[in-house]
């Protein structure tokens, strides 16, 4: 019994960590890209876009990246996934309109 029930809750929690923020959820155009350690603008994306599902996709003009992401609820942190390699990204401000995002070499803003 004391099994199930310490199953129960961690499928809880893990089920509860996952859940993003609807606000989150969306196609996003690219203000800004800052390069925090050198203060230069990068232009590498134009768009990103959340989708249900942990679908994530990156664009610069016709170009498409897919990849996954997820949700950290205690850190406020997305983890994408393109390729290969997990890039962190805090979460310093989300509205309906505006999203930035920091990690550490770049601060990437937002807009819906």
């Amino acid at each position: 019994m004391k099994k199930l029930t310490l199953l129960l809750l961690i499928s809880f929690f893990t089920l509860t960590s996952f859940t993003p923020p609807t606000k989150l959820l969306g196609n996003w155009k690219i203000s800004k890209i800052i390069n925090t350690k050198t203060r230069k603008h990068d232009n590498s994306m134009d768009r990103m876009s959340f989708k249900q599902g942990g679908v994530f996709e990156a664009s610069k003009g016709n170009l498409v990246k897919s990849g996954t992401w997820s949700y950290d609820e205690n850190e406020n942190l997305i983890t994408l996934n393109v390729g290969q390699e997990d890039a962190h990204f805090k979460i310093l401000k989300l509205s309906k309109k505006k999203l930035v995002l920091k990690n550490f070499e770049s601060k990437i803003y937002l807009k819906k």
